[in-house]
């Protein structure tokens, strides 16, 4: 029997043209993407049904699924960073006298296996439908909707119009209000409604840009801190720091302005977590939740306030000191998020925490716990709901640097090169990780995953679940300060004292393929590097889907936007 792909290449396919269309477009849906864009080629009946938004959408959720290493791999490099190893071996000197209060103690190079089927393998994509919602409630992105034949009706009475490609017209996104035009909800279940062929051209774009050794994302530098900028989180729409100034900051994530300054430590503010998008979608004021940790041996509870901005309202920037609100300066507190109405943002100070004995090196949180660790050696586990400490946990013989928590078992890692897993509830040590030749600096906590950054310029990924340690990530030459890891893309970013941030790709074989003592454990490799975006040491990086994060000494943040000018990108997470 003929294969498809030899039905596309004939000069005349009768065959595929005598069948319905509605079989046609079913056989289209079994297709690598290469194959539709080759029917799409063949003449103007086959381009019309190869362009169904619903074939896109079989295609888009080929994309779907966390990344595995394809079984046609047989022998994978381990040390594939090795080989970008660079000389850098009189940095250290220039910056001895730099003081880092949070650690103590311490193109397309596309493998082989994917350079057919790259585009139709699992690879972390995922649209946030609620989003979607929230977009086409208030009309924005317009052009990655499609109307639907059987919403005409509704939208001649409502007064809207279409483009004649079917999509919103941007006339009626300006002059109608979104609470006056109804919309069936965009879910899985009803996704036709979206461009999923623009989607996916938008999502592969992104792709490209992250992987392209010669492109240049865009830039945005925020300045505005008096010293060092030691931590760092973000989320659609802002990006809250931490400086050895004392002051929280936080700072629109499209324009980079200040919103508000927070004061409320008595040292320099070393660690901090968020949480994210607390106000997204919301119509009035929101409150959000944060906690931040100092060397002044205290963790700080906040109470974020979200307000909405009324049209042409314009604030003074807005500090919070020892939770008290005064203005200073002129510039305007409000975000200007791709999603939702600008918003003010303000803070009060909550609660206090003070369990530990020495400066607060992180922190992590989740719905029921926050966990907090100190240059004292020890862990505090506080009940996120009464901020009562539940239990300390202790076990390391030097400092514990880093801490990530994961579904109620938390990984802590120390300066005295060890890192413990524990099982949080009851406090007890589930397992010591052992394998760096000198003292851990940071950690990442990430389903059964661990993935640890030491002072002996490696980073080490580990299964938490049987303590094996899966791969070696060999590259930086100085310490590796701070890393973060998204399984469902398989990207690592790692920042080094060697002033680089680091792209990294994991991927495991599939679960399905069973044990087997000769296949990999997986691969790791460097997808791509950046250097000379801050002067000086780098402290902390954080990534999302379109953007990277970086703080450093140099008092400076830097977002390197993968995303800039893609429509779709707000709904990518």
């Amino acid at each position: 029997m003929m294969s498809i792909e030899r039905y596309l290449t004939d000069p005349i396919p009768s065959r595929l043209t005598q069948l319905p269309p509605e079989l046609f477009l079913h056989v289209l849906s079994y297709l690598p993407v290469r194959s539709v864009l080759a029917a799409a080629s063949t003449c103007k009946a086959w381009r019309t049904l190869a362009l169904d938004n619903s074939v896109w959408w079989r295609l888009w959720q080929a994309r779907e699924g966390i990344p595995h290493l394809p079984s046609t791999v047989s022998n994978p490099c381990p040390d594939h960073g090795r080989r970008l190893l660079d000389s850098f071996s009189g940095f250290g000197r220039r910056y001895r006298g730099i003081k880092d209060e949070g650690v103590h103690g311490l193109s397309l190079n596309t493998p082989e296996h994917e350079q057919d089927d790259r585009w139709d393998i699992p690879s972390g994509w995922a649209i946030d439908f609620d989003r979607a919602n929230l977009m086409l409630r208030e009309r924005a992105c317009s052009d990655v909707f499609i109307q639907p034949e059987k919403l005409a009706s509704m939208e001649e009475n409502d007064g809207a119009a279409t483009n004649e490609d079917g999509h919103l017209a941007d006339s009626e996104k300006e002059d109608s209000p979104a609470s006056a035009i109804a919309h069936p909800a965009v879910s899985r279940k009803s996704p036709l409604m979206l461009d999923w062929r623009r989607l996916y051209r938008d999502r592969a774009l992104l792709e490209q840009r992250w992987r392209d050794p010669e492109g240049d994302p865009h830039t945005l530098k925020i300045d505005g801190h008096r010293d060092s900028v030691y931590c760092l989180d973000f989320d659609s729409s802002r990006i809250i720091t931490g400086s050895r100034d004392r002051t929280i900051k936080i700072w629109c994530i499209k324009t980079g302005k200040c919103i508000a300054t927070f004061e409320g430590h008595t040292g320099s503010v070393l660690c901090l977590k968020f949480e994210r998008d607390w106000d997204l979608g919301a119509d009035g004021t929101v409150h959000g939740f944060m906690v931040s940790g100092s060397s002044d041996c205290t963790v700080c509870v906040w109470d974020l306030i979200s307000v909405p901005v009324t049209a042409g309202e314009r604030n003074s920037d807005l500090t919070v000191t020892n939770g008290s609100s005064r203005s200073e300066g002129a510039l305007p507190n409000v975000t200007t998020g791709t999603l939702g109405p600008p918003r003010k943002v303000s803070a009060e100070l909550r609660h206090v925490l003070r369990g530990h004995s020495a400066g607060v090196l992180d922190l992590k949180m989740d719905e029921r716990w926050i966990v907090t660790c100190s240059k004292d050696a020890l862990m505090n586990v506080y009940d996120r709901k009464t901020l009562t400490l539940h239990t300390v946990l202790s076990g390391h013989e030097g400092p514990v640097n880093a801490v990530g928590l994961e579904n109620g078992r938390a990984v802590s890692a120390s300066g005295d090169g060890k890192m413990i897993l524990w099982d949080v509830e009851t406090g007890s040590c589930i397992r010591i990780f052992e394998g760096h030749e000198k003292g851990l600096a940071c950690i990442e906590f990430k389903n059964d995953l661990i993935l640890s950054g030491s002072n002996d310029c490696t980073i080490k990924l580990w299964r938490a679940s049987t303590g094996e340690c899966l791969h070696t990530f060999a590259g930086h030459t100085l310490l590796v300060r701070a890393l973060y890891f998204e399984p469902k893309t398989g990207y690592i970013v790692s920042t080094s004292y060697d002033r680089s941030v680091r792209v990294w790709e994991w991927r495991e074989p599939k679960t399905e393929e069973g044990p087997d003592q000769n296949k990999p454990k997986g691969v790791g490799r460097l997808v791509r590097e950046f250097r000379n975006l801050h002067a000086s040491h780098i402290f902390d990086v954080k990534f999302d889907v379109g953007k990277i994060v970086s703080t450093s000494h140099d008092q400076k943040i830097i977002v390197l936007d993968f995303s800039h000018g893609i429509e779709g990108a707000p709904l990518f997470v």
